[in-house]
């Protein structure tokens, strides 16, 4: 987190097929390549994929982090792999 050096992150959050896991990506206005999603994936500092459990779980590290959550949106989509719940939250840098 202390790399991004963005004011405003769009983070997309849903829950992963056939787990109980989130798939978390982040939009902070880079440049995204097919080819490289890990480049909008939350790592730690052992740049291993942090794993969340719930949305919460995830706005209480985004918190821990400096950022505060200014809006939040959710809406499920029924397809052929089943019910995905998506969840989308703007999130600002606390300025301190």
């Amino acid at each position: 987190m202390a790399d991004i050096d963005s004011n405003y992150i769009q983070v997309s959050a849903y829950n992963k097929f056939m787990s109980n896991k989130l798939k978390v990506h982040l939009d902070f206005g880079q440049f995204n390549s097919i080819w490289k999603s890990k480049d909008t994936q939350l790592r730690g500092r052992d740049g291993k994929m942090i794993q969340f459990n719930s949305v919460a779980q995830l706005l209480n590290y985004m918190t821990e982090n400096g950022y505060e959550l200014i809006s939040f949106n959710t809406y499920a989509i029924d397809n052929a792999l089943g019910h995905t719940v998506y969840s989308n939250m703007l999130l600002k840098k606390i300025k301190k």
